[in-house]
């Protein structure tokens, strides 16, 4: 198995949405629950592997564009049929989130799966985007929905379309702090705290 490059806990845009192109009528494949994923990785070599023919978008930072490069030839070694497409986005931001699902929607007609694993460890101080919104919380939740949302006619259009939502496994809570949503409040914010909001509204979705 090839390696996922090196992690940096600020670079963390990574979604894939990959169109399946079988020999026989079936169903996309879905990624090995023991392959390791974490907010760098470009790819996953499990999305490659079977030797089908799919084509699969990247999407993340431009800061990240040279080692994704790299990899995505690592991938095209293991399954040379596999088209890979790296796309920029700074995906924190909910408009570019828009931009990056039209540009999507205007190539495609389906998509068979959505691969979301964005994330963001805030070690420090509250960051927010120049949209006014917590990193954190634009990556784990409002991204991901939008990437849904917008991308939702083009999974309906697969015969069997899915959707995985890689962020924070076994932190999910029953409840969310409603009088709190966005932890502005004092002593609210900090690493643990974002991710069991963030990751809960998301599951409650």
């Amino acid at each position: 198995m090839i390696p996922s490059p090196p992690c940096k806990f600020n670079d963390y845009n990574n979604i894939h949405c990959l169109k399946w192109y079988p020999t026989k009528k079936s169903v996309p494949p879905t990624p090995s629950s023991t392959t390791p994923q974490h907010p760098a990785s470009p790819s996953s070599p499990a999305l490659v592997a079977t030797g089908a023919s799919v084509r699969i978008y990247l999407i993340a930072r431009k800061s990240s564009e040279e080692r994704s490069r790299i990899f995505i030839q690592e991938l095209h070694a293991i399954n040379p049929k596999a088209e890979i497409i790296w796309t920029e986005g700074e995906i924190s931001l909910l408009a570019e989130t828009k931009r990056v699902c039209e540009v999507i929607k205007s190539r495609e007609s389906r998509i068979d799966l959505l691969f979301l694993t964005t994330g963001y460890a805030p070690f420090g101080a509250r960051n927010e985007t120049a949209e006014g919104i917590e990193i954190t919380q634009s990556l784990v939740y409002y991204s991901r929905i939008l990437f849904i949302q917008h991308l939702l006619p083009l999974l309906s259009a697969a015969e069997a379309p899915k959707i995985v939502s890689v962020q924070g496994g076994g932190l999910e809570r029953t409840t969310v702090d409603l009088d709190d949503m966005d932890l502005k409040k004092s002593g609210d914010f900090g690493v643990v705290k974002t991710h069991v909001q963030y990751v809960s509204m998301n599951s409650t979705s």
